[in-house]
């Protein structure tokens, strides 16, 4: 039977005071626990603790126990900070109520959520908004996401704000991504995109295959099924499918299945181009392969308009099957 403890927390200085040697300005010495919180509620039932916020306040960055399953952001509730999740292997729930349960940042050098373990994270119907770095940086971690926006909305055109970076086998499903970074990171697997929309920002890929070697997969699988893309620029550092750096023989397999990938361009801004191998920032990408599935061949294919090899980068191709 499911028990339920209803906890509220009252507002406590968790912090230290220390007048330093080397300045006139007082240092704070911050609590290595959560911060103080105003009001949330904790059910408890045979798969661990329930986090319910129901009320806007400032987390800065909260810590997600081991012990909890499953994380509520309540309807019209703004989270001002980020969680970072302790290291665990089972199963964690993020979710709200819409696009009106907001998980926003506050500064720090902190990502919007953060795990460094190997789990399963479902998310589920939350808007991620303005982090400092990546919206979700989950490299080791299967996310499964359905109904999330990672929107970016600082204006701040270079920020690394990257979208979803997840574990091989990850799979979102009716997101929205606008960000000022690549929105996807197909490094570590197989992943699979449906029903989401991108909006092609000035930097960064929509689909960013890797910027180096190390850790990225040699060959794995990409599917795109109902995917639209709409370029929101007159100039890209990035193309929609990119590679920005890396040596070795390496392919990604993409798929496109039901409409596939639906282009769009936004009024008075120039459609992006599809493939680049490369960075601005002076990497080289050599020996990567892409091969497509499915799609009109002559959308896909290939051409010096619609490709880019950045810095001499030499030996890529685009394969059509």
């Amino acid at each position: 039977m499911k028990k339920t403890i209803y906890t509220t927390l009252l507002l406590v200085l968790a912090s230290v005071t220390i007048i330093g040697c080397s300045g006139d300005n007082p240092k704070q010495i911050e609590s290595e626990n959560n911060p103080p919180l105003e009001s949330l509620s904790t059910t408890q039932d045979e798969y661990g603790k329930t986090i319910t916020f129901d009320k806007n306040q400032t987390i800065n960055q909260y810590t997600i126990k081991a012990d909890v399953s499953k994380v509520v952001i309540n309807k019209n509730i703004t989270l001002k900070g980020s969680f970072k999740i302790e290291n665990r292997s089972s199963d964690l729930t993020i979710e709200g109520q819409g696009d009106s349960s907001v998980l926003q940042g506050n500064g720090g050098r902190n990502h919007g959520i953060e795990a460094n373990s190997k789990f399963t994270i479902y998310l589920k119907s939350f808007k991620s908004l303005n982090p400092t770095y990546f919206h979700m940086r989950l490299i080791q971690t299967k996310i499964v996401a359905e109904n999330v926006s990672l929107v970016d909305t600082s204006g701040n055109t270079g920020k690394n704000a990257d979208g979803f970076s997840g574990a091989g086998g990850s799979t979102y499903n009716n997101c929205y991504v606008s960000t000022w970074d690549d929105s996807f990171k197909i490094y570590f697997g197989d992943y699979s995109i449906k029903n989401t929309t991108i909006v092609h920002n000035k930097n960064g890929a929509p689909f960013q295959m890797g910027w180096d070697d190390d850790g990225t997969t040699a060959n794995s699988d990409l599917t795109l099924e109902n995917v639209t893309v709409i370029s929101n620029d007159n100039s890209y550092n990035q193309g929609i499918f990119s590679w920005a750096g890396g040596s070795k023989a390496q392919t990604r397999n993409i798929h496109l299945k039901g409409k596939g990938l639906i282009f769009k361009v936004n009024s008075g801004k120039k459609k992006a181009h599809l493939y680049q191998f490369g960075s601005s920032n002076s990497n080289k990408a050599n020996n990567k392969t892409f091969i497509i599935y499915g799609g009109d061949a002559n959308t896909f294919k290939s051409t010096n308009s619609n490709t880019i090899n950045k810095n001499g980068s030499s030996n890529n191709k685009v394969v059509l099957k």
